[in-house]
Formats: structure tokens, sequence, C-alpha cells
């Protein structure tokens, strides 16, 4: 800032009235520069604080520039303290007063809870790592859609998990391959494949399709679902239209390779009545354990080429209902032992009535409303005051390891982290 003279700012100053003062700094000013960069002086200083507020008479512009220059320095006519030099000046600024933005607290993962109904924050036991543990099919048949649909979410989730939240997810999938239903269908299979290797003659093929029709109607007679009954309906006309052909071919003396054609065509036609019937007939002759292991080893590489088609990632670990056989047999024998289950015609049933009533656990935590409800009961899984740990069946399994009778799992650990860490695993290479 250029120095103006001290004796032309007394002068300024001793002017009483403020028009005519500032009218005579702004002639004065007029002539000199004050944005050179020079410190302001004292009488800067003493001016500035006789004015009250720049002039509003747009003619006084000197004077208005000058008043905005010294009021950044020193903040306003009135501001505190008195400068002295440069850095005297400078020393005034500070950087003003910074206040965070208002927003939303951070986005944190929110799951369903089944035990309270509602979305809960979802914390992990130990830091990053989750555990998950998946039931795997049971590997008795093809997949089908609803298979497809199930562990296409699953898998949508647990990249989510992965990539989004990056969390540390280990992947645990249990397969059912032992069960009523691989053991039912592994006979079946088996004891049809030998029929079928028989070759059966015409007649012989139609009185015994006409055996298995009667018995199937009986089935179908007791259908009480619309949908299932349909099916068995739409079965059932399915095979004897196929054997119409068969019966003419026969009644009419036609050449034998025609009535083996038509032979093959209702052999595959009538393939699930004539199992159901064979198994009725045959079924407890069928004591090769090596069949019972054959169907569900072949479903379920047929289950992983299919999750492998729909780009599912695979499993970190892939467990069997059949290597922990042991274990599920002294899970089931403590459950007799506490008191809460016993053994019945070779089964063991699970008391739920007995459990609900201790006052050390709760039974129903999922749906306590439907403990006693005997509708809803029947719509679900039957009569559930008697819950099965251990079915009965046919000597499909290894009797050495069972004290209570060959037969099948019906109660098995749920999750994986009860697996002893000795016992045999399917281990594949973590997903990328």
């Amino acid at each position: 800032m250029a120095r103006c003279g001290a004796p032309a700012y007394r002068s300024i100053l001793s002017i009483r009235d403020e028009t005519a003062r500032v009218q005579a700094l702004n002639e004065h000013l007029s002539t000199r520069s004050y944005v050179r960069g020079y410190s302001l002086s004292q009488a800067d200083v003493d001016v500035f604080r006789q004015l009250s507020a720049p002039p509003a008479d747009t003619r006084l512009f000197h004077v208005a520039r000058w008043f905005r220059h010294i009021e950044a320095i020193l903040g306003g006519p009135c501001g505190r303290g008195e400068p002295c030099g440069r850095q005297a000046s400078k020393g005034r600024r500070g950087q003003p007063q910074w206040s965070p933005p208002a927003g939303s607290p951070p986005c944190k993962l929110r799951l369903y809870n089944s035990l309270t109904r509602s979305k809960d924050v979802f914390i992990p036991q130990h830091g990053k790592r989750v555990t998950w543990y998946s039931c795997g099919p049971t590997v008795y048949d093809a997949s089908h859609m609803g298979h497809a649909r199930s562990y296409i979410s699953f898998d949508i989730l647990r990249r989510v998990l992965r990539d989004y939240f990056g969390y540390d997810v280990f992947y645990c999938m249990n397969i059912t391959d032992v069960d009523d239903k691989i053991i039912t269908r592994a006979r079946q299979n088996y004891l049809f494949e030998q029929y079928r290797g028989k070759r059966p003659r015409a007649a012989q093929l139609l009185e015994d399709v006409h055996a298995a029709l009667k018995l199937f109607s009986v089935k179908l007679c007791a259908a009480t679902d619309p949908d299932k009954r349909q099916m068995l309906d739409r079965i059932q006309r399915t095979v004897k239209l196929a054997a119409e052909p068969l019966e003419k071919a026969v009644q009419s003396d036609l050449p034998e390779e025609v009535a083996d054609r038509r032979v093959e065509v209702l052999l595959e036609e009538a393939k699930d009545l004539l199992s159901d019937w064979l198994d009725s007939t045959l079924g407890s002759e069928v004591t090769d354990n090596s069949i019972f292991s054959q169907l569900p080893k072949f479903w379920e590489e047929e289950f992983h080429r299919d999750m492998e088609a729909l780009n599912v990632l695979p499993p970190d670990v892939l467990t069997r209902v059949s290597e922990y056989v042991p274990e599920i047999v002294n899970f089931v024998q403590k459950i007799v032992d506490n008191g809460y289950g016993y053994a019945s015609n070779g089964s063991v049933y699970f008391d739920t009535v007995k459990f609900a009533s201790s006052d050390r656990h709760s039974y129903g935590k999922l749906v306590p409303e439907a403990v006693g409800d005997q509708k809803a009961l029947q719509e679900g899984e039957g009569k559930l005051s008697l819950v099965m740990g251990w079915g009965a069946s046919s000597p499909s399994l290894a009797p050495a390891i069972l004290p209570w009778a060959p037969g099948s799992l019906a109660l098995f650990p749920r999750d994986f982290r009860s697996f002893p860490r000795e016992a045999k695993k399917r281990v594949y290479p973590r997903a990328s």
C-alpha cells in the first residue's frame, strides 16, 4: 500500500462532517495506489475506523475500493487489535470453522432373521470370516428347475457377501446320498434292469403290466392332491395307450419282430409302474449294498455338471451323509439317552411333547404359534409329536454299526461345524 502522508490524513481526520470527510478522502486517494502489496499504515487504520461503511455514492468509488481492501485485511472497521506491519495484518487471517456435511449413517448388511421375523444387522462371529452351511440335493434323480432356482439364489448371495461386502466366505454343502428315496429308487432301477435283461415275451409283459396297473390304481385312488392326482392319471393313460398296440399284435399273431418293437415301447413307457410293482414283490430280496451307492454317485456327478453349466460356484467343502453315519448314529443315540427319543420297530422317534415340556429347551422356535395347531402340522410334516430320527428300512445299510435296525437317516446334523475334522471331505479349490 502506498504510504499516505500523515499531515494529509490528520487533516482528513479533523473534518467533523462525515460526508465532507469522505469526499476529502476520495480526492486524496484519487492520486494514490493502495493495492501494490505494501503494509498498512497506522493512518490507514485510523481513517478506516472513522467510517461505518463504504460510501453509497458511486462517485466516491476510490473510497469504496479502498474501504473494501482495508476491510478484507482488518475484518471490518471495528476489528480488534492494532496492526503492526504486514505480518501482523496477515496474522488475523485464519481458516473458517468447518462442519461435516449432514448425511445418513454408513450402510450395513441386514439379513432376515427367522427368530425375530425382522431384518437384523449381520454381525459375523469372527471378523470378516463367514461360515455357510448349505443343504445339498438328495441325489436319486435328475436335477430340476427347483434345484436351479435354489442354488442360483444361494450363489448370488454368496457372491454379494464375498465380492461386495468383502467377507471371507467358507461355503460347505452336504449331499444326502443315504435316504429312503435313494434306497427305493436304486432298488427299483436294479429290479427293472434285471427284468428287462430277461427279455420278457409279449404275453408275459402284458400280464405284468396289468398287475402293475392294478397296484398303481390303488395309489391313484389314494391321492388327494389335485396336481399329484393329475400326474398319476396321465401316467396311467400313457401306459394303457402303449399297451394297446402290443395287445393287438398278440391277438393278430403279427410277426415276432413287430411284437418285439412294441415290447420295447411298452417297457419304456411302463418303466415307473413296473419298477414300483417289482419292488413291492421282489424288493426284500435285494441285498447287494453296492447298488445303493452307484445311483447317488451318478446323480451327484450330474448335479455338479448342471451347477457348472449354470456358472454356480462350487462349494469350498463337500460332505456326504454316508461319510458321517457313525457320528449320526451317536447323535441319535444321545437323544435317546437324554430321554427325548425311543426305539420302536427298528425306528427311532423324537418325542417333541416331552422335549417341549422341559424347562431347558424351547420347541417351535421359528413358528411357536403353530405348536399344538394340528391342522398346521398336518399341512406340513404330518404328526410332528413323533418325529422320526431313524427310519427302519430294508437291509441296505451295514447293520454292524446300527444299534436299532438297518434303515435310512431321517435326522442328521444340519451344522457342518459339528462335523469331526478328521472325517472325509471333498475339498474344492477356493472359488475365484
